[in-house]
């Protein structure tokens, strides 16, 4: 991708095939986990889990394809399916090896026990809005992926799955509570991703050059306040947030695998819920791969939806 050229994010057409059924095409985020469907914006974390960027993209979570979902109960239950191009940014060339798209599989069904979440995406968090005891579980596969360094590459077959939580309360006293957790596991035999194999940390560290094959999971847990407070001309409710994530790589460079991990504790100053808050993180990564730097950040931001 060139600096400076344009790329289309989201592009769907939708269609309503049955009261329960619905047909997405274009490009839009495949069936995944729970994070890619609440995106950065409504997600409950600034930095964007980087346990989960196993998953095959094409370009910011998207991919080229078409999904059949339902849901039952307005969103109590819900299901989705679909097929993609598949990963096809950044792959290896020359190598003798057409350079075609293997399609992409993917699935997810989520269950809600209490309030339900409807349509095709989702948030990871609420703000007290609802009551949420939500068990999802995604599935992606790709037949003969092309993996490998240019020169080097051939083909293997790549699986992710994940299982996600999340649980969100109001309590009596109009505090909100949130339990987010998920694990991921995903296995292309060994070979390195088609965008380069490393695990990007979303604060800008590469994974330490460790390929995405292995293990990974977080656990994310929140307290939004009651009282709203007032700072100035705004008027707002504090959160706090802290996260953990894990990715057990199989293999770092040429070496075994290690683990790369990441703490987080976020103070959040919430507005209008996902449309307007303020942000101050500080975060710590560790890299698992000899020579790598681990990183400290202190983060402030600011987030703006019309």
């Amino acid at each position: 991708l060139d600096a400076h050229e344009m790329r289309i994010l989201d592009a769907v057409i939708k269609m309503k095939l049955t009261d329960h059924m619905n047909l997405w095409a274009g490009r839009f985020l495949p069936p995944t986990d729970r994070s890619n469907l609440s995106g950065p914006f409504f997600g409950n974390f600034w930095l964007f889990p980087y346990t989960q960027f196993g998953y095959n993209n094409t370009f910011q979570g998207r991919d080229d394809g078409a999904a059949l979902w339902g849901q039952y109960g307005d969103g109590a239950f819900k299901w989705q399916v679909g097929v993609f191009d598949g990963e096809n940014s950044g792959g290896p060339v020359g190598i003798g090896h057409p350079q075609e798209d293997n399609l992409s599989f993917s699935g997810r069904v989520v269950a809600n026990l209490l309030d339900p979440e409807p349509g095709y995406y989702n948030s990871s968090t609420y703000y007290g809005e609802k009551d949420i005891l939500a068990i999802g579980a995604a599935f992606m596969h790709r037949p003969d992926s092309l993996v490998g360094p240019a020169g080097g590459a051939t083909t293997a077959d790549y699986t992710t799955w994940n299982l996600d939580f999340l649980w969100e309360q109001q309590l009596d006293d109009c505090g909100v509570v949130t339990i987010e957790a998920a694990y991921y596991d995903v296995d292309d035999e060994g070979g390195t991703a088609a965008s380069g194999g490393a695990v990007r940390n979303p604060t800008g560290i590469f994974g330490d050059a460790a390929n995405r094959q292995g293990e990974s999971w977080f656990l994310l847990a929140s307290y939004l306040m009651p009282n709203d407070v007032a700072i100035g001309c705004l008027n707002g409710r504090f959160q706090v947030m802290t996260r953990y994530q894990q990715y057990d790589h199989d293999t770092v460079s040429t070496s075994p695998g290690g683990v790369s991990d990441q703490f987080d504790l976020q103070l959040n100053y919430i507005i209008d819920g996902h449309n307007a808050r303020l942000t101050a993180l500080w975060t710590s990564f560790d890299a698992a791969a000899p020579g790598r730097d681990n990183l400290d950040a202190f983060i402030l931001g600011t987030q703006l939806q019309f």
